[in-house]
């Protein structure tokens, strides 16, 4: 996971952003297309990040953030993620802000991830703002590498073997996954609050590097895939620039956590026998 240096943290006064209840959506595609290389940041702990789909409700009540907020005049914003020694990643996520609801200290602020941007600078001032930012959009790879990237999302059911059980386990995490891409799908299809969703990914092509729905619904699955995964490794996951080297490393890690518990749970079971 690449780490950049934080700059000091600015001094200010808290004050609410200016009246702005509900952001415009559909900024990231046409902030991409820009070719603007300045965003402001607003701190969030790297164990809240959000993948491309997530969503969260923040609450702002400091001054920088605040003042981030109103900076971010196109509808988005991106999110320091700071690790526990207080260094920064390197690559980040790019939120889309769809409600903005004032409090009584503070706002209430709803966003999205649409995106990933790597960051090489990061800038003081009221706020923290990236410098030269650039979009993370995985390798373009050929349609019958994304047919396998779905098939191996859908679990590989026809080449397994061996008991039932196994069997029935895997086509359960298949179906879990599928069910999880669609509520990621539609989250992004979200326009706005008031108008109806999106038929398609179409929009975010260009953010991702995909050329059509197939390939986005395999790089979103891949995402998919990291639900449950620690910080760290979300944060690497993050990182990546290849769909199916995302999906075998999530995979990976939660085949890994699921044979600690098995194992933890037989050792369990075991001096619990002795101990009768």
């Amino acid at each position: 996971v690449a780490l950049l240096p934080m700059p000091l943290r600015p001094v200010g006064t808290a004050s609410r952003p200016r009246e702005r209840e509900i952001h415009p959506l559909m900024g990231a595609p046409e902030f991409l297309a820009s070719g603007r290389d300045a965003l402001p940041l607003v701190h969030m702990p790297m164990a809240e990040l959000l993948l491309p789909g997530e969503s969260r409700r923040l609450v702002i009540n400091h001054a920088e953030g605040l003042a981030a907020l109103d900076a971010a005049k196109d509808g988005v914003i991106g999110s320091l993620l700071v690790t526990p020694h207080k260094n920064a990643l390197s690559t980040t996520s790019l939120l889309e802000v769809r409600e903005v609801r004032k409090e009584a200290v503070g706002v209430c602020v709803d966003v999205v991830a649409v995106g990933r941007l790597h960051i090489p600078k990061i800038e003081q001032g009221r706020w923290h703002e990236a410098r030269g930012v650039t979009a993370v959009r995985d390798e373009t790879r050929g349609s019958e590498a994304q047919d396998e990237d779905a098939e191996a999302g859908e679990g590989g059911e026809g080449d397994v073997s061996g008991p039932t059980l196994l069997r029935v386990r895997r086509q359960l995490e298949a179906r879990a996954l599928e069910e999880r891409t669609r509520r990621l799908r539609d989250e992004l299809c979200v326009l706005s609050l008031d108008a109806p969703p999106a038929p398609s990914l179409a929009r975010l092509y260009g953010a991702w590097g995909v050329p059509d729905e197939t390939a986005a619904l395999a790089q979103l699955r891949s995402f998919a895939a990291c639900d449950g995964l620690s910080a760290v490794q979300r944060a690497t996951a993050l990182g990546m620039a290849d769909t199916r080297e995302r999906l075998e490393f999530a995979r990976g890690c939660a085949l890994r956590r699921r044979r600690r518990a098995e194992a933890l749970l037989a050792m369990q079971g075991a001096l619990a026998a002795r101990g009768q």
